[in-house]
């Protein structure tokens, strides 16, 4: 069985800190954020922060939704964690409710996802999609994609 901790954008920076850092060391296996950039601060900058203080447990956003984020915006970003962190970052996708209702005025939804999903994990694997005759080239890194918003590892 695997633990993890999830955060808020709410939760102060020292407090964070220390929280993940008990979390790694009770065993914590993740540190997931919500990914609700409209409601609290942006999660991708406390993660990265994160990172620098921990060494063993992984992070990621549970979750983050195709119709708030742009996919070549998300890639480099999914792919600089990574790097960031040694390979300790994964990838929760799903509708994210939260964010799409305030933006939106209405629930997010699943078309789209799995072209999304392959343009992003593309680059982050290393391979270059083609798009409009552009070749887009980043960084080798492993991120986890899950359609469901939470998958385990393995």
């Amino acid at each position: 069985m695997e633990f993890g901790i999830t955060f808020k954008g709410v939760v102060k920076p020292n407090r964070a800190r220390a929280l993940v850092r008990q979390a790694e060391n009770g065993g914590f296996d993740y540190c997931w954020y919500y990914d609700s950039h409209i409601l609290w601060r942006e999660s991708f900058v406390a993660m990265a922060m994160l990172m620098e203080h921990t060494s063993k447990i992984r992070f990621g956003p549970l979750v983050t939704n195709p119709n708030t984020r742009d996919w070549s915006a998300a890639a480099s970003l999914f792919g600089s964690l990574a790097i960031q962190s040694d390979g300790r970052f994964d990838i929760g996708l799903g509708r994210g409710d939260s964010a799409v209702r305030v933006m939106a005025g209405g629930s997010g939804h699943c078309s789209g996802q799995g072209r999304w999903a392959r343009h992003v994990k593309l680059p982050c694997d290393g391979g270059r999609p083609r798009l409009d005759r552009t070749q887009i080239r980043r960084h080798r890194r492993h991120a986890l994609v899950s359609g469901d918003g939470w998958q385990p590892r393995g």
